[in-house]
């Protein structure tokens, strides 16, 4: 059996100097499952140490901690290459520390700071951010900007004023700037060379190319050629001609506002603008519709919002224009007489509703109405026929004339059809068929029925009978879950009541006598005492005799570990106790058992509890040997090791036991514990409680196995 701690453990990844944070998580200080790798496989129950112990297997193998079935991610200690290994990504949540050096085959990546004396990186590092660097960064190689290797010469320059060249290879030099003596561009050559921001003359082209010229108070002395538009906020001045393409001066660029007294000569429209002598601007007002004489612009450019009142004559309307009016050129009239709405409303009935004064008489026609209403009475001499709904608000009357006959209303039916009648011989209504009511059906009188009366005829949920009464309603429900009658309240039967399968309930009261196969018995009226039974008289009068029931061959409850119903806590004379309980198989011995162990030099302890129930047929305890115990020891010293049993009876009083206490033998030994049989109470279907004490130092363990509680039981 292999026990060493993981005190080795830790060791090794402290010689290894590896961080505790990588491997923080997994010295645990569980309750859970712990196994090896070997023979030995304990279920750790109770751990009060700092740590738990993982075998060394065949001391050849690596050892590893597995985590979860599908998941299988594991933490290794691999022999051969002496160090441990992580089967997936490793991320620390808090500072990665390393006394020694840190190694990666792939790639590092921290997403905070990397901090140390220095970072040596003997492959491509890529930074996705900004890389800042407070002192001094020195490079080995070149650098790339932009695409561009450059390497830099391996000393400074020669004197100061020096310039780093290129030498078209990426090579820098270091050379004489070849402008003003290495001292860059001066003023002078500036200004020949850019045009000043305070005023200046270009001598060539200036192209703009997909942007816009904005220039406030630009004057321009030579051609400007603009591809787009030309945009001006202010008054623009001309010296010479503007000429305007033929066909770019529509109607709404000019307007009255726009053209002032002597602002444009007729000399100066060109032939390929507007027609001089299609305008005659010689004294242009703010008025330009009344400025411009008839003809003299085309029909094609008044439009109808042009026209205000009084600048088109009447005879300007020409019936061509018009063809509903005839001009004679003084006046115009509609070529149609029309009457106004307004004045024959009160003629006719509107068609999109209306209120007739007088009668309607349809003369040998149908009327044919969607959606009448009738507010009056309508005599109807012959059939009424309705496609649709009949409303009223008011009744229906059947048979007005009181005559001598049925009243029958009939329901058509593509299978025939169905009458609801007022017998006038009965004096009751009759219905041809079925009546079903989905709301309530309530009858003043007496419900008669020459068939069956069938409830909840859709065969779903509880069907329910209701009888009323001045205490409450009561109910008869055939229950749709139990498939059983219910009965809200007693039933009393007058007669037999024949059963003829089971009867099944809490309580079943019987007053007289019971039949049972032929046989009527009479029970006694009050109960008997502890173990009396019914006993037949002769004459089958059932009486309690006085006569005990003898001992039957006994029972054994045997609890093994793990105790069923356990529970396990630390108290008596050590406040904390430190150590581990588990339970294990011993295959030699064929034992099952729990295991007590501790680093500690001074004795630890650690309690099982377990309760148990008194059985039924419990009688007393054996005399002889009431209660077995197994249990073993690492040593046969009480000093090292031992264990104590304690019990309290169903009334939570502690028994006093002997050969129970300070047990110890380093082999497998049963204990019989008496004192039960002779004192305390033992009360059918309560419980005991049975508790096992066990205690150990460093140089021993506590092994406890099973625990058989002898009775004594009742016959039969």
């Amino acid at each position: 059996m292999n026990k060493k701690y993981i005190k080795h453990f830790l060791g090794i990844i402290c010689k290894r100097g590896i961080p505790l944070g990588l491997v923080g998580a997994f010295v645990w200080c569980l309750t859970g499952e712990v196994k090896a790798l070997d023979s030995w496989a304990p279920t750790l129950l109770v751990n009060t140490e700092s740590f738990n112990t993982i075998d060394d297997g065949d001391g050849t193998t690596d050892i590893e901690i597995r985590f979860g079935e599908d998941v299988n991610q594991r933490l290794r200690w691999m022999y051969a290459e002496n160090r441990f290994e992580f089967s997936h990504d490793v991320r620390v949540a808090g500072t990665l520390t390393a006394t020694g050096a840190i190694a990666a085959s792939g790639s590092i990546t921290a997403e905070g700071a990397i901090s140390g004396a220095s970072l040596h990186v003997s492959s491509e590092t890529t930074l996705s951010g900004s890389l800042s660097v407070e002192g001094a960064a020195t490079f080995g190689s070149t650098i790339e900007l932009n695409g561009v290797a450059y390497t830099f010469p391996y000393s400074d320059g020669a004197s100061s004023g020096k310039v780093l060249a290129t030498d078209g290879a990426g090579n820098l030099v270091w050379a004489t700037d070849q402008n003003d003596a290495g001292v860059g561009i001066t003023q002078d050559s500036g200004d020949n060379r850019y045009v000043n921001t305070n005023g200046d003359t270009m001598t060539g082209n200036l192209v703009i190319q997909g942007k816009d010229l904005i220039a406030s108070g630009a004057i321009i002395t030579a051609k400007a050629t603009v591809s787009g538009a030309l945009t001006v906020e202010g008054v623009a001045q001309f010296d010479s001609t503007v000429t305007i393409t033929e066909g770019a001066l529509t109607d709404s660029m000019i307007v009255s506002a726009d053209i002032k007294d002597n602002t444009i000569a007729a000399a100066d429209i060109g032939a390929n603008a507007v027609q001089a002598s299609e305008l005659d601007v010689s004294d242009v007002s703010d008025d330009i519709a009344a400025d411009i004489a008839e003809g003299e612009l085309a029909d094609s450019i008044v439009v109808s919002a042009d026209i205000k009142d009084g600048t088109i004559a009447v005879a300007d309307l020409a019936s061509a224009d018009f063809g509903d009016w005839t001009c004679n050129g003084t006046t115009c009239t509609l070529d149609t007489e029309y009457v106004t709405p307004n004045s024959e409303d009160g003629r006719y009935v509107n068609t999109s509703g209306d209120t007739m004064t007088g009668d309607l008489v349809l003369q040998g026609a149908n009327m044919i109405a969607s959606g009448a209403i009738i507010t009056e009475n309508a005599t109807i001499s012959g059939a009424l026929s309705v496609d649709g709904n009949i409303v009223t608000d008011s009744n229906l009357t059947i048979n007005a004339d009181n005559g001598g006959v049925n009243a029958v209303l009939t329901f058509g039916n593509d299978a025939a059809a169905e009458t609801l009648t007022f017998s006038d011989s009965t004096n009751q209504f009759e219905m041809s068929d079925d009546l079903k009511v989905s709301g309530n059906f309530e009858s003043d009188g007496n419900g008669t029925f020459q068939g069956t009366l069938e409830i909840n005829d859709d065969n779903s949920g509880d069907a329910t009978l209701t009888f009323g009464n001045d205490a409450g309603d009561e109910t008869i429900i055939f229950n749709d879950t139990t498939n059983e009658f219910d009965m809200s309240d007693d039933l009393n039967i007058t007669g037999s009541l024949d059963v003829t399968s089971g009867i099944s309930g809490s309580t079943l009261t019987v007053d007289g006598n019971v039949t049972i196969r032929g046989q009527t018995y009479s029970f006694p009226t009050s109960a008997g005492t502890y173990g009396q039974v019914l006993v037949n008289d002769g004459s089958n009068n059932l009486v309690w005799s006085g006569a005990n029931l003898g001992l039957g061959s006994g029972g054994v409850v045997a609890l093994s570990p793990e105790y069923p119903h356990a529970v396990y806590f630390n108290s008596g004379s050590v406040a904390a106790s430190i150590g581990q309980l588990a339970y294990d198989y011993d295959a030699t011995n064929n034992e099952n058992f729990y295991r007590w162990v501790t680093t500690k030099g001074t004795l630890q302890e650690y309690w099982i509890s377990a309760r148990v129930r008194i059985p039924d047929n419990f009688k007393q305890w054996d005399s002889t040997r009431p209660i077995q115990f197994r249990y073993r020891t690492g040593t046969a010293n009480a000093a090292d090791n031992f264990m104590t049993m304690r019990l309290f009876d169903t009334g939570g009083t502690e028994i006093a036991l002997t050969s129970g206490n300070d047990l110890k033998n380093t082999s497998w030994t049963t204990a019989t514990i008496t004192g039960p049989a002779s004192s305390g109470t033992y009360s059918i279907g309560q419980y005991i409680t049975v508790f096992i004490k066990l205690s150990a130092t460093s140089a021993g363990s506590a092994d406890a196995g099973f625990i058989n509680l002898n009775f004594e039981t009742s016959a039969p």
